[in-house]
């Protein structure tokens, strides 16, 4: 299961959607990972030699810490204890997984199930120049007052970025606006484009953006139900028509996971000398969504630093760095083996992933949001050798 687990994604566990990218030798197109697995349950995570992308201990890691809810990874054929997984790089493009402990599969297994949720559509705007933030203000207080006239389920502004000083290129002056929309009746959606439209000579100098591919969209939300595994028929069809019926594995009902470790109330560093870097200098990250939760894996670059990042993230800083609204809730699990802490931010999308219009709808870029962040950090740990 830990081996599936890992090859599952593909180019994932071989330097895909991986925070230390620039490390690994450029490629355009990444190979996929391949499994051996040994007959006592251990494996070699590798790749083909004629295939690019890299496996080490950290794409392999970003890859097992992604899309899981706690340290018990559950499955209809058995519950991987994730916490119990030691990887070790055995040679180039080779790491072994080794010490995977299970326990029987629960008594229900996960049911998708997807439903109509009214229409959505997203556009951009565009201020360019001086007085930026002014201008970003008055855009929205014209759009909100549009958005006050209309029934809509949800709507978002989100700016993105700041432009730089002494611009060389009109790119580099320009920032973008992301305005997004959802509504059970697509005719607001529509009231919305034009409302947006009404200012381009009433309103912020420059004024510009993109509404030709803003068309509506049907807004889909992603339900995870249960059902119990006695109920329903698992098999393998082969490519010669033949059909394996899978025998329902041992369960038993799941007891919900381990005691989230919320982690001690941070202090700040004492007795040491400190200094302000970007948290990724020494942590990497791997986020993505898990219906209405977002999934963040966060480990140390080095084992010196493994004790101070366990220390310093608690639910409570993630929540802070992440700045997440009041009505998300972070947990916290410690994976002591691999040096890394898992954290579960739920309600992070409201219903669900699929149905969210907020920026990053599913939480792909949240580890990179976290790794961004200028924090205390030991100098100590700053001035270390790479290898340390």
């Amino acid at each position: 299961m830990a081996a599936g687990h890992i090859i599952e994604c593909g180019p994932q566990a071989m330097g895909g959607n991986f925070s230390g990218f620039t490390e690994l030798p450029p490629a355009i197109r990444l190979g996929f990972p391949i499994a051996e697995i040994a007959s006592d349950g251990s494996a070699v995570i590798t790749k083909r030699a004629d295939e690019a992308g890299a496996v080490t201990v950290d794409t392999v890691t970003a890859q097992l810490l992604y899309e899981i809810q706690g340290t018990r990874y559950l499955n209809p054929d058995v519950v991987l204890h994730v916490d119990s997984l030691r990887l070790t790089q055995e040679g180039p493009d080779r790491v072994a997984v080794t010490g995977a402990i299970g326990s029987p599969a629960p008594d229900t297994t996960k049911v998708g199930c997807f439903y109509p949720n009214g229409h959505r559509c997203v556009l951009w705007a565009f201020a360019t120049g001086l007085d930026v933030d002014a201008k970003v203000d008055w855009l929205e207080t014209q759009l909100r007052s549009v958005v006050e006239t209309l029934e809509l389920d949800d709507f978002r502004y989100t700016p993105c970025g700041q432009p730089v000083a002494d611009p060389a290129t009109l790119g580099e002056a320009t920032i973008a606006i992301r305005i997004a929309a959802a509504a059970q009746d697509p005719r607001q959606l529509g009231r919305l484009l034009a409302g947006y439209s009404s200012f381009g000579l009433g309103g912020i100098p420059g004024f510009h953006g993109e509404i030709g591919g803003a068309t509506t969209s049907q807004r889909v939300e992603y339900w995870p139900g249960v059902i119990r595994q006695a109920e329903i028929r698992q098999r393998a069809v082969l490519d010669d028509g033949r059909v394996i019926d899978i025998e329902l594995p041992p369960t038993e009902a799941f007891q919900g996971q381990p005691a989230a470790d919320a982690g001690a109330a941070r202090r700040p560093i004492a007795d040491e000398e400190s200094c302000r870097v970007p948290l990724g200098l020494l942590a990497h990250a791997r986020s993505g969504d898990k219906g209405g939760n977002s999934n963040l894996g966060v480990w140390a670059r080095r084992p010196d630093a493994r004790e101070w990042l366990k220390a310093f993230l608690t639910a409570d800083e993630v929540h802070r760095l992440l700045a997440c609204p009041e009505d998300v809730t972070v947990e916290r699990f410690v994976l002591d083996e691999i040096g890394g802490v898992l954290f579960v931010l739920r309600n992070y999308f409201g219903a669900s992933g699929t149905g969210n219009i907020g920026l990053d709808q599913i939480g792909k870029s949240v580890g990179e949001f976290l790794r961004a962040k200028v924090v205390d950090v030991p100098a100590r740990l700053v001035n270390a050798p790479r290898d340390a």
